[in-house]
């Protein structure tokens, strides 16, 4: 009778380790949990503030691995995700284009502001070995509209450059071709 009182309270002890174990954990979850939500939204949206720092924020308008979840149409395949700006500054865009010289995914960030003028742009891949100016011809784009006017290739690596440069076109036309920006007008030259 004895043995059987200790095994019952062995078993009371046990289960009430158990229950305050339990406790205190979906305690720790719902504290945290909110918390490691924020900070993996941050980490998603780290590369659009690097384009577009003095942002509100972003909401998701088109996502190629959801396409049905949007209201957008006619989006071209380099065109990943678009992100409208909440204020009202413009939109980011990420493109991936594998038509460069290896073939392998060259991606990027796109900001255009609301006026339709290139504002932002970033490098994130970049699989080429001859450098295309990593640093300094993605940053020829900044001021262009939709016409791309003053974007000239670089010569070595034209094929990739133009891989970036229809890339871009690529963005613009999504976002010409879903009336959130309008189209720049193209010089007398480029009419020639």
């Amino acid at each position: 009778m004895e043995n059987k009182k200790e095994f019952s309270k062995s078993v009371l002890a046990l289960v009430a380790i158990v229950l305050v174990a339990v406790l205190l954990l979906t305690g720790l979850n719902f504290i945290t949990a909110p918390l490691i939500a924020e900070n993996g939204s941050a980490a998603a949206f780290a590369p659009l503030y690097a384009v577009m720092p003095d942002a509100a924020g972003f909401d998701q308008l088109y996502d190629a691995a959801d396409p049905g979840s949007s209201a957008l149409a006619n989006i071209p395949a380099s065109v990943q995700s678009i992100y409208g700006e909440t204020g009202g500054m413009g939109y980011v865009l990420r493109l991936s284009t594998s038509e460069g010289y290896t073939k392998q995914p060259i991606e990027f960030t796109l900001a255009i502001d609301a006026e339709g003028k290139i504002s932002g742009v970033e490098l994130t891949a970049y699989p080429e070995t001859k450098d295309m100016g990593k640093e300094t011809y993605p940053q020829t784009y900044l001021g262009q509209d939709s016409t791309l006017a003053n974007v000239s290739l670089v010569a070595g690596v034209t094929y990739s450059s133009t891989a970036f440069k229809n890339a871009v076109a690529d963005g613009f036309a999504a976002l010409i071709d879903n009336g959130l920006i309008g189209a720049g007008v193209k010089g007398d030259a480029q009419l020639l």
